[in-house]
Order: C-alpha cells, then structure tokens, then sequence
C-alpha cells in the first residue's frame, strides 16, 4: 500500500474490505477523487437480512465528501451487489453515506450545521452546491 493511499484510508476510517485504490488530483479543476475499491472475493452483509455473500456485480458511485483544504473532494466508488439466497439482488449499503444520497454522512452533518446559523444561498455558496 502506497503512502499517502494509506493516510487517506486513515483519515476516511475505513474498514476491511475497504481501501483506496487511487487518488486523483486535478489542481486546474480544484477537484479531488479518492477512487475505493475492495479486494476481489470479499464478502459483505446483504442489507435485509444480514448473511454475509460474496460481490455479485459492481456499480460505479461518487459521493460529494469534505473539502480537502480548498479543494472539492469526491468519493468514487465501486459498490457491489450481492445475490442474497433469501432476499435476490442487492446493493450493499456502505459506511459513509445514507442509502440514495450524493453526499457523504459528514458532509451532510457540515452542511446542516452551516444551515443552522445562516442563510441556505450563503451555506450554498460555501459548500459549492446549489
């Protein structure tokens, strides 16, 4: 594992099977991706019942996460599917975001604490979503 792959792993508290895989870094675009991926063959829970299967298929999310100092950090991720013997195929649900969001539990928890003491058109201009 690389370094700074490591770090950010640290940083975003991931667990097994999460890790970075990548990161890109396009300054002209003030964008940050932390590209998390998992290891082939790892399990995970199927949301409904809880048994633990292996990945079924993936498919590729980004979720809007914290500014990295004054850059747009973005989480892209390839998220299983499981074939759950009891409940068909499922999206696993993953840590750091509520199922359906774009943006990450923190991010979420910075916006609405910036909603609580201003105006939602200064909290927007802030945060850089509209």
């Amino acid at each position: 594992m690389e370094v700074i792959e490591g770090l950010f792993e640290k940083a975003l508290k991931l667990e097994s099977p999460w890790q970075v895989k990548a990161i890109e870094f396009k300054e002209s675009e003030k964008r940050l991706k932390i590209l998390i991926d998992f290891p082939r063959g790892s399990v995970f829970k199927c949301p409904e019942c809880g048994k633990e299967e292996k990945g079924y298929d993936t498919k590729e999310k980004e979720w809007r996460h914290l500014n990295f100092f004054q850059y747009e950090c973005h989480l892209v991720v390839r998220v299983p599917r499981i074939k759950c013997k009891e409940d068909g195929i499922l999206q696993v649900e993953v840590p750091w975001a509520r199922k359906g969001a774009d943006f990450t539990l923190l991010f979420e928890s910075f916006a609405m604490t910036l909603c609580r003491e201003m105006p939602v058109n200064k909290v927007s201009k802030i945060i850089g979503e509209d």
